[in-house]
């Protein structure tokens, strides 16, 4: 089973970097665009490690 991450940034040419970079390992990658929508992926499914822009609006 592949290790599902979460990549969480505002700026789209970070988080398709992430999912090139992690998918290419072999990982199941999800992404989000804002902490509202990282929140509602997190309450319907789990994840093994979640990446996170730690500069984001809100």
């Amino acid at each position: 089973m592949n290790e599902k991450i979460l990549v969480v940034d505002d700026e789209e040419g970070i988080r398709l970097l992430y999912k090139e970079e992690l998918m290419d390992e072999g990982l199941d990658v999800h992404l989000a665009a804002s902490g509202e929508e990282a929140l509602a992926k997190l309450e319907k499914d789990k994840f093994d490690l979640i990446v996170l822009d730690i500069k984001m609006p809100g």
